[in-house]
C-alpha cells in the first residue's frame, strides 16, 4: 500500500513538473483533496495508535485491543490507498488531452 502511494505521488509530481517545463499546464482534480485528507487522517490514526500501544502512562489496553480487533489499521491505510489510486487513475484521465498533445510534439522534435 505504501509502494502505491509513494509512487502516484511521485509519479504525479513528476509528470507535472515535466509538463510545465514545457509550458503545459495540468489540471488538478477536487477529489485529490479528500485523498490527502485520508492520507493525513490515515496517518495521525497510525501514529496515535502507535503512541497509545507504547506510551506507558496511558491505559489504552480496550481501544488498542479493539483497533486490533478489527483491524482498523489496516483498514485506514486501505482507504488511502484506495483514494490514491483513484486519484491518480483520475488525473491521467481529466488530463488525456494535454499528455496527448505533449506526446504528438515530442514525437515530431519540437
Amino acid at each position: 500500500m505504501v509502494g502505491l502511494i509513494v509512487f502516484r505521488d511521485l509519479f504525479v509530481t513528476g509528470l507535472r513538473m515535466l509538463f510545465l517545463n514545457n509550458g503545459i499546464s495540468l489540471v488538478t482534480s477536487k477529489v485529490a483533496k479528500a485523498k490527502t485528507g485520508a492520507q493525513i487522517s490515515a496517518i495521525i490514526f497510525v501514529l496515535a495508535y502507535l503512541s497509545l500501544k507504547t506510551f506507558p502512562l496511558i491505559d489504552a489496553a480496550e481501544l488498542t485491543a479493539f483497533i486490533d480487533e478489527f483491524n482498523l489499521i489496516w483498514y485506514a491505510v486501505l482507504t488511502a490507498t484506495l483514494f490514491t489510486v483513484y486519484t491518480g487513475l483520475n488525473y491521467l484521465y481529466i488530463n488525456r488531452d494535454s499528455i496527448e498533445t505533449f506526446i504528438n510534439s515530442s514525437g515530431r522534435g519540437e
